[in-house]
């Protein structure tokens, strides 16, 4: 009896595509491949080898088509001389009794965001540690709930990696984490992981932004109509409302490069003409696709009030849109709708989020895309996936990778909730009660935490500065 191990890898022999032939023992899914194992006996009948030598080519096939090639070119030397072949191939899922990878998380009850330690293990068809699997092969790892952000390179050593990973959506009762771990045909995927909601942390009472107390000045005092956030390379960006003495609400707008000093930019858009906006200006929501900034905002005047929409390149020229406003409040499905947040899809792509204040009935939560810098919007829906609950405000949604997130607070009682959606359509609404709402958020990627703003105000509206992980 005599044993070939073909082990066909182009990533150690990307010209010649040599053949590796001898007794000793590929390493199963080295660099991803396919290993064949054949061994030869003599004298078989020629019959016998033939039909077992096309059955591994068609099997082969299937795989990879030049993979098969060239196993059928051995298997058809080894034919001509009458041996019999047997094939057992290895790291190909539904064959040689293995996955390839055995994944083990370290903890399997985790918050959103927090960093646990994943186990990864080379195994061959018998279940045994390949301990000759080291280095750092190029990993595909994600998570089939949410996202996964891994830390460091994946280093194998005796067929074993450990290596940092978190995951960023809360799970439930029928939606469990699972991590999948995938190198050419090594596949593996851990048993479920329970992910909850980290609670939000308020880093100060002492306001970070508050009304001037200047009774001729635009932000004599602040509102209570939520803010707009944006965070880009530049820092962050903020849109408020103010009113003067005379209650006559506009907007301002603050920058700052670290989320500590803070720059006050001024009035930036004020009541004017005679028409929608002429009465006041409030309410800003903000949107950023990466060469300009948008702002919605509502308005009320002397006629039917509703959304209108302002554009600037850095944040300190504004233009309103000619055809403002560009969501009336007497329309049908964004009926009377304040504009809570703006989520960028894409360059000139926004989808929107807002209560809605129908004239009769409960408020209920109206999204809605725009496609050309939010000058016109269509997919005008109620979000029923949020029913029976009647949302108030404050509103917040945020989208951090693939995930939407969703904080906000019900009209009576007055109960926060939290929940998450990955289509921005269906949410999915915790069973966690967050500790509260703030009145704006945005992701900080570097500085992995949710950076928010809350009204910290005890008898006029200012806001304070707090995080969640």
């Amino acid at each position: 009896m005599r044993s070939l191990w073909y082990h066909w890898s182009p990533a150690r022999f990307p010209k010649s595509g040599s053949p590796v032939c001898g007794p000793e023992r590929a390493v199963p899914g080295s660099k991803g491949r396919h290993d064949v194992q054949l061994t030869a006996s003599w004298p078989i009948l020629g019959i016998a080898a033939v039909s077992v030598g096309v059955m591994l080519a068609c099997v082969a096939r299937t795989t990879n088509e030049r993979q098969a090639m060239r196993t059928a070119v051995l298997c058809s030397i080894l034919i001509i001389t009458g041996c019999r072949i047997d094939a057992t191939f290895y790291g190909v899922d539904g064959m040689g009794g293995s996955d390839g990878f055995v994944v083990t998380p370290l903890k399997t009850a985790v918050l959103e965001h927090e960093a646990f330690t994943l186990n990864v293990t080379a195994k061959d068809p018998s279940g045994n540690t390949v301990t000759s699997y080291n280095g750092t092969p190029v990993l595909t790892i994600t998570s089939d709930w949410g996202d996964i952000a891994v830390t460091g390179t994946p280093t194998f050593t005796n067929g074993v990696a450990e290596f940092g990973v978190s995951l960023n959506r809360e799970t439930n009762a029928n939606n469990l984490a699972h991590i999948r771990v995938v190198e050419g045909v090594m596949t593996g995927q851990s048993s479920g992981v329970t992910v909850t909601p980290p609670a939000w942390v308020q880093d100060e009472t002492t306001p970070y932004i508050a009304g001037s107390s200047i009774a001729a000045n635009w932000d004599y005092k602040l509102t209570n109509d939520s803010p707009g956030l944006v965070l880009n390379a530049s820092g962050f960006h903020l849109g408020y409302s103010g009113r003067n003495s005379s209650n006559v609400n506009s907007i301002g707008r603050m920058s700052s490069p670290d989320w500590n000093s803070a720059s006050f930019l001024g009035q930036t858009l004020a009541p004017t003409g005679s028409g929608w906006e002429a009465t006041g200006v409030g309410g800003p929501a903000l949107g950023y696709d990466g060469t300009q900034y948008v702002m919605l905002y509502w308005g009320y005047g002397t006629t039917t009030g509703g959304i209108g929409l302002a554009t600037s390149t850095d944040f300190n020229t504004w233009t309103r849109y000619a055809g403002n406003p560009v969501l009336v409040n007497t329309d049908p499905v964004c009926t009377g709708i304040g504009i809570h947040a703006i989520v960028t899809e894409g360059p000139n792509t926004y989808r929107i989020f807002g209560r809605t204040q129908p004239t009769s009935g409960n408020p209920w939560v109206c999204t809605a895309l725009s496609t050309d810098g939010g000058k016109t919007w269509t997919n005008k829906m109620k979000l029923t996936s949020l029913d029976p609950l009647v949302v108030n405000g404050p509103l917040v949604v945020v989208k951090e990778g693939s995930v939407y997130r969703m904080w906000f607070r019900t009209l009576s009682p007055s109960t926060a909730y939290y929940a998450t959606s990955s289509d921005g359509v269906m949410w999915v609404v915790s069973s966690t009660t967050p500790n509260f709402v703030p009145e704006i958020a945005v992701w900080d990627a570097v500085g992995n935490r949710y950076r928010a703003l809350s009204d910290c105000g005890a008898t006029t509206t200012a806001y304070c500065r707090g995080h969640r992980p």
